[in-house]
């Protein structure tokens, strides 16, 4: 009779690619990349997943299904995953829907990531020094990452970003917000594991790993942590009600952290957001989700495809407040979840979070030293989500909590290993290594358009012509990699190669109104060099512009310049109107508008 798969080396092999993907997906990142921080961590968890996938499949070859447990969660998760593939066909954005936004990559293939992770973890968790590796590699990476954020806020970067990180930190996340989420989690699995210890030594370290995290929190100064910690606290009285001495010495040391984070940068952005003053920003972009919502309200727009229901959906009020950029999440997972899948898509994800909840409270009653970490990050994770961005850097703890609560709360029955054909393993490790390799030419594209740019800013055209278009060959179906190849022909005054460029990049990206204001603009040059017929397609690309984001001033200002170089002056008068009454600063625009003729 073959061994059990609780002694097999797949399964501790599963518990350490896991291990692996948390502290992949919170550490990696790619300075020389144009997206240095989403990017190269999904690309590196790809890797991980073929891994991941390929031991999953010769484990339940070898030891059958009996090793996945039995659990009510399986049939939530399938229910979202099901929900947000049928939301993809129907997407505003087919693309983006597959392989998620630029910068946050949060589709279908993210999905997949966390759907085989889950599954991974509630095959090979076994016993408390089992979670013991993940919490490790959770506290492990906070730890870095921490230590990091430290030495940005002492101003001993060893690298150059675009954005000063001494005011507010964001380490290995490139975003403060997000990482100021990741803080609330790893306070609430450090706190949890300080309740949960039944060793003073355990509970002396977490309680130490917990207040560190506090004073991280509060160099980065995200306001969201503090709603993250909240939840963490919450849960932890829910579940553990305390008793009177104890809820006086709980009170009197909140009282007295409080006191001292008021004098620190969180604080005082607290105290402001509580005075009224900085609250304007995500009630409008709230106001905008619910009636994307309300446009589509069975599927949503598709995965990761705020942007797309922002354009269509913003009002003027907001362009004062969001500025013309547009945004690409509700800075809430409920608004987020109901955008982008509809409120089958938000039905499905609360029936998931409201099922893991009770799943892991009660892992938390029965087995505290591993379910408190869990539930109480559990609820500081979605606690923070009600105000904060969602990222792929923070995104897989839900699935770590969830595949947990799946191996300890769940029934398995197993049988014995049994033999499978000699050339199976060597067959799907060759498939694996295919798929860990697929990454790679997204990886070297991202770098390829960095350099491409910075070739531009030393004014190297040639060089960011070849770069770029090494990179939109490597990666074609990134509309910004076209985007990019586009401004590069541009500088070197090839107007109609930068039309062909940015044409692919609008019709890879439609509700993008910048790759259709650079279109129309370039059709413009090549009308202006005496090509005929063009003056009515660099117009009606102006106009698209104008059709995907009708209240940003961009679309409108690009007519309006273009009517005026082809003598349409009623167009551009209107046009240069209406720019400028949807935001100030746009005299010159109406005055050339003014004198065609």
């Amino acid at each position: 009779m073959g061994a059990t798969f609780e002694r097999a080396r797949s399964r501790r092999g599963l518990l350490w690619l896991a291990a692996a993907k948390i502290v992949v997906l919170v550490l990696v990142f790619d300075p020389g990349g144009n997206v240095a921080f989403d990017l190269p961590k999904s690309l590196a968890s790809r890797v991980i997943e073929w891994a991941t996938g390929a031991l999953l499949i010769t484990a339940l070859l070898a030891h059958g299904r009996g090793i996945v447990p039995r659990t009510r969660l399986h049939a939530a998760v399938a229910g979202l995953a099901a929900v947000s593939a049928v939301a993809a066909i129907f997407a505003a954005e087919p693309y983006v829907a597959i392989f998620g936004e630029q910068d946050r990559y949060l589709g279908l293939t993210f999905l997949a990531d966390m759907l085989i992770l889950y599954l991974a973890i509630a095959v090979a968790v076994r016993t408390h020094r089992d979670v013991a590796v993940l919490l490790g590699a959770v506290a492990a990476a906070g730890g870095v990452a921490g230590g990091y954020a430290l030495v940005q806020a002492l101003g001993a970067d060893p690298f150059a970003w675009a954005v000063d990180p001494r005011g507010r930190p964001f380490a290995t996340f490139g975003n403060p917000d997000q990482f100021g989420h990741f803080i609330s989690v790893l306070f609430g699995v450090t706190f949890g594991a300080a309740i949960g210890a039944t060793r003073r030594g355990r509970r002396a370290i977490a309680a130490a790993g917990a207040l560190a995290a506090l004073g991280i929190a509060a160099i980065v100064a995200t306001r969201g942590t503090l709603v993250g910690v909240g939840g963490a606290l919450a849960s932890v009285v829910t579940i553990r009600p305390p008793t009177r001495r104890g809820a006086l010495a709980g009170a009197a040391a909140t009282i007295a952290i409080a006191g001292v984070l008021l004098a620190t940068p969180l604080g005082q952005r607290a105290v402001a957001t509580v005075q009224g003053g900085a609250l304007s920003d995500r009630i409008t972009l709230y106001g905008i989700a619910a009636r994307a919502t309300l446009a589509r309200p069975l599927l949503g727009f598709g995965p990761d495809n705020f942007r797309a229901a922002f354009v269509e959906h913003r009002t003027v009020d907001s362009l004062a407040i969001l500025s013309a950029g547009p945004q690409t999440s509700a800075h809430d997972w409920l608004l987020d979840a109901s955008t982008t899948t509809g409120l089958i898509g938000l039905a499905a994800l609360l029936i998931l979070v409201g099922l893991g909840t009770v799943e892991l409270a009660g892992l938390a009653r029965a087995r505290p030293e591993v379910g408190l970490p869990l539930l109480v990050g559990w609820s500081a994770y979605w606690a923070n989500g009600l105000v904060d961005v969602g990222s792929v850097a923070v995104g897989w703890f839900p699935w770590l909590a969830l595949g947990v609560a799946a191996a300890l709360r769940g029934t398995r029955r197993e049988t014995a290993a049994r033999r499978v054909p000699r050339w199976l393993g060597p067959t799907i490790a060759i498939v694996a290594l295919a798929g860990m390799a697929t990454g790679a030419r997204a990886f070297v594209a991202n770098e390829e358009a960095w350099a491409s740019a910075e070739a531009s800013h030393f004014g190297e055209a040639q060089a960011a012509v070849t770069l770029a278009d090494r990179a939109a060959a490597r990666d074609g179906g990134r509309a910004d990699n076209w985007n990019r190849l586009g401004l590069a022909l541009e500088s070197q005054g090839r107007w109609s190669d930068a039309a062909v460029a940015y044409r692919a990049a609008a019709s890879r990206e439609r509700h993008e109104p910048v790759y259709w204001a650079n279109l129309a603009r370039a059709l413009a040059r090549v009308a202006l060099a005496g090509e005929t017929g063009v003056q009515n397609d660099a117009i009606a690309a102006a106009r698209e512009a104008t059709v995907v984001d009708p209240n940003a001033p961009l679309g409108h200002l690009t007519l309006a310049e273009i009517a005026t170089l082809f003598g349409r002056c009623e167009l551009a008068r209107s046009e240069a109107a209406r720019a400028a009454a949807l935001q100030s600063g746009h005299d010159d625009a109406v005055a050339r508008a003014a004198a065609c003729h």
